[in-house]
């Protein structure tokens, strides 16, 4: 039987280059198991629909584009959806012309009365309102309650887009 040792008597520097080798592969294989579950998890948290404090810009973001649902309503049938909001949501699930609705609204973004919710877990205010400056003309207050969840009309840290 041969030694597995070098010709020179020397230990075999075989098994420290073994356990190298391993090392670069599973410190690899750690990184991607990291990054996967750091992914996983702000992934879940993002589009889970859980409340959470969601930044004002992402609240502005949604209450824009239900400006632009309610607008495109308005456009198509000539008076704004009603009021409060969960007649607001009844209206903008109706078919538009090109026979989608004007708005899908997850069932999570809804209270048990069909209020739409803001991104706090409060109900969004849609309020159908006169305009003072054309008589007889209606406009609309759109806004979430932002983080407080605190009704502060729109003022404070209420997030709200202008008609």
């Amino acid at each position: 039987m041969t030694d597995p040792r070098p010709a020179d008597g020397s230990p075999s520097s075989r098994p420290a280059e073994t356990a190298g080798l391993r090392a670069l592969v599973v410190i690899p294989i750690l990184v991607v198991l990291l990054a996967g579950g750091t992914f996983a998890i702000f992934g879940y948290y993002a589009w889970s629909g859980h409340t959470r404090d969601t930044p004002s810009s992402d609240e502005l973001e949604r209450i824009t584009v239900l400006r632009g649902a309610i607008l495109a309503y308005a456009e198509e049938r000539g008076a704004l959806p009603p009021g409060p909001s969960s007649a607001l949501v009844r209206a903008l699930a109706t078919p538009s012309k090109r026979g989608a609705p004007y708005l899908q609204i997850p069932a999570h973004a809804l209270t048990a009365s069909g209020d739409l919710l803001d991104g706090w877990g409060s109900p969004v205010c849609y309020r159908v309102v006169p305009v003072s400056s054309s008589p007889g003309s209606r406009g609309f207050e759109l806004y979430s309650f932002g983080p407080n969840k605190k009704d502060e009309g729109g003022a404070g840290d209420d997030v709200c887009v202008e008609d």
